[in-house]
C-alpha cells in the first residue's frame, strides 16, 4: 500500500456479476491511485449506465466530480476504467 492508498481511496463497484472482473477493476483503480499523486481523498464509482452496453465511471476528488461513460466488453473494463481514473487524477489540481 502506498501513501495515496488506504482510507484516501474509496472504490464502489456495482452491476458486475463476475467476481474476477470486479476484482480486476478494483485492483486496476487502486494501482493507478498508488502511482499517480493526488491531493486529499478520492471516491471512484463504476456502475452500469442507463445506456445498454455502457458503464459509468465517476471520480470525485479535490478537483471536482468527473463522470465518463465507456463502452467496453467486461474483459476490457479494468483497462478503460483505470485509464479514465488516471486522466482525471493527472489533471492539474490547484491546492489553496
Amino acid at each position: 500500500m502506498t501513501a495515496n492508498e488506504g482510507t484516501r481511496v474509496t472504490v464502489a463497484i456495482d452491476g458486475i456479476d463476475d467476481p474476477a472482473v470486479a476484482t480486476a477493476v478494483e485492483l486496476a483503480i487502486r494501482e493507478v491511485c498508488g502511482i499517480v499523486p493526488f491531493h486529499g481523498s478520492v471516491v471512484i464509482a463504476v456502475a452500469p449506465s442507463d445506456t445498454r452496453g455502457r458503464w459509468d465511471v465517476a471520480v470525485k476528488s479535490y478537483a471536482g466530480r468527473h463522470v465518463a461513460s465507456v463502452s467496453a466488453p467486461l474483459a476490457r473494463l479494468p483497462e478503460l476504467v483505470a485509464g479514465h481514473v488516471r486522466r482525471v487524477l493527472e489533471r492539474p489540481q490547484r491546492v489553496e
